[in-house]
């Protein structure tokens, strides 16, 4: 199955607008331009209908908010990217204090229990078993807190 050409809009405005002026006949431009004429029609069609509004001050005004909004929007991206970073590093900063003070171990239901909650060693440590918390510590926390 033959694949479609993509045309540029150059290309469909300087065929449209041949076919406008009407100095070449729709086949002529067709076999020039090796365009189905409906096609050019089409283009055609489409220029003289929405031409006015390539003058509107109107559009030029739509186009200068939306770009403005645009910027706005990325703005806002950017930011909410750098808030995130920063709350990932703390909380990573945070979990890691609490490995090292001993205060945040693996509970029967995950990470979070602590002292006296189910996860007891014998001996009555509350502590979760090091080699145990260690082989389930996400790897993302190891390359920060380093050497879990």
């Amino acid at each position: 199955m033959a694949r479609r050409k993509q045309r540029s809009a150059e290309f469909k405005f300087k065929v449209a607008l041949e076919a406008a002026k009407g100095t070449k006949t729709l086949n002529e431009l067709s076999s020039e331009y090796e365009v189905h004429t409906t096609q050019i029609s089409e283009w055609k069609n489409q220029l003289l209908k929405d031409g006015a509004n390539l003058f509107s001050t109107a559009t030029v005004r739509q186009q200068r908010d939306k770009e403005a909004q645009q910027a706005e929007l990325y703005e806002q991206i950017g930011r909410l990217k750098m808030e995130l970073e920063w709350l990932k590093k703390t909380i990573v900063a945070k979990l890691a204090r609490q490995w090292r003070q001993g205060s945040y171990t693996v509970g029967k239901h995950g990470w979070g229990a602590r002292y006296g909650q189910e996860n007891k060693r014998p001996g009555g440590d509350s502590r979760a078993d090091p080699g145990m918390c260690a082989a389930r510590v996400p790897s993302v926390w190891r390359s920060h807190v380093g050497g879990l």
